[in-house]
């Protein structure tokens, strides 16, 4: 079995919206603490589980194998649930024998705001950074809207739910309408309860099956109906203008001004990255201890940024982000952890 398979996917599970905190004099950048659904996740996907399957429908297996764990699953609309499994494991952690059951046929699991995707390799990788983009469209609406496409819900599906009347009710349940419904394929669901999550969460994963995703308008009374438009990226909070190879280039800056950075990286090692910029900035660096356990979601997770004149929160948050992890920064103190 690929071990790293599904620990290189979970490097974005947590890769939400950041909060970006003012750089100041004896400043403070504090992201989130991980919720309690998603350390559940993780300690269930850790599990060790022995199954012994010989032509056992797919959807049947992992509905049993994620009920023996209490993980709530959403398996995509383009995985047959008929196909056959053959697989026999003993005593294997959870996210290996999901690595077995999707490999020979191009699909993956991954977990996504406290539930756990199976579906196309592409999708699961992608998943987390379109729910991202999402959030960046209303980064900058008011308080109350941002509330209502961001309060997580309990989500029940009925049994032969359109996906089209499903995209419409949570949109009307954020005060908005859907552009470009039509968008939307006809098809018919099956039954599914999901744990909270949020409306626009939702809508991300509601459309993904139809390789579609979706951009809320600036007042977020509209839910437009996209096609996902490849590759993914990111963007920071300041214009992406950097060269690819240079260290960041720190802009001179007067006493008492904030001084900024430019940064272009491409699937480089976190814990590289960090090296170079402690050495660089002067920065004491730690990781935290779970990151120091499992290298490879933290300093051996690969990541890209692209940042221009950003200050060193927003450099580091771009950094991060892409892998997941986030950091609280005293001065020059920078202490790295998983993000929620």
């Amino acid at each position: 079995m690929n071990r790293g398979t599904f620990r290189h996917r979970r490097l974005h599970w947590l890769a939400t919206i950041i909060a970006i905190c003012a750089m100041g004099q004896g400043a403070t950048c504090r992201a989130q603490s991980r919720s309690a659904a998603t350390q559940q996740l993780e300690q269930r996907l850790a599990a060790r589980v022995s199954v012994a399957w010989e032509g056992q429908e797919l959807a049947t297996a992992l509905q049993r194998l994620a009920d023996s764990q209490r993980l709530p699953l959403w398996i995509d609309r383009r995985v047959d649930p008929n196909a056959p499994i053959e697989l026999t494991a003993n005593d294997q952690p959870l996210s290996d024998v999901l690595d077995s059951i999707g490999a020979p046929h191009g699909w993956a699991a991954t977990p996504y705001h406290g539930m756990l995707y199976f579906g196309p390799k592409q999708t699961a990788s992608e998943l987390l950074t379109l729910s991202a983009l999402a959030r960046q469209s209303i980064a900058k609406a008011p308080p109350d809207v941002r509330s209502r496409w961001l309060k997580p819900e309990a989500w029940t599906i009925a049994r032969l739910s359109e996906p089209r009347g499903l995209l419409k009710q949570l949109a009307r349940s954020a005060g908005a309408a859907v552009v470009d419904e039509r968008e939307v394929p006809h098809d018919l669901w099956p039954e599914r309860q999901l744990p909270p999550m949020s409306a626009l969460d939702r809508a991300i994963l509601l459309l993904s099956g139809f390789d579609l995703t979706c951009q809320i308008s600036a007042d977020g009374r509209k839910l437009r109906v996209l096609p996902i438009k490849r590759p993914l990226q990111l963007i920071g909070p300041a214009p992406p203008t950097a060269s690819r190879s240079r260290p960041p280039q720190p802009r001179s800056a007067a006493k008492g001004t904030v001084q900024r950075f430019t940064l272009k990286i491409e699937n480089q090692p976190a814990g590289r990255v960090l090296d170079q910029l402690a050495r660089q900035l002067q920065l004491e660096v730690t990781w935290d201890a779970a990151l120091q356990q499992t290298p490879a979601f933290g300093r051996e997770a690969n990541v890209s940024c692209d940042v221009h004149e950003a200050d060193l929160d927003e450099l580091l948050t771009a950094v991060l982000m892409p892998a997941g992890l986030t950091f609280e920064r005293e001065e020059r103190k920078v202490r790295i952890r998983r993000g929620e």
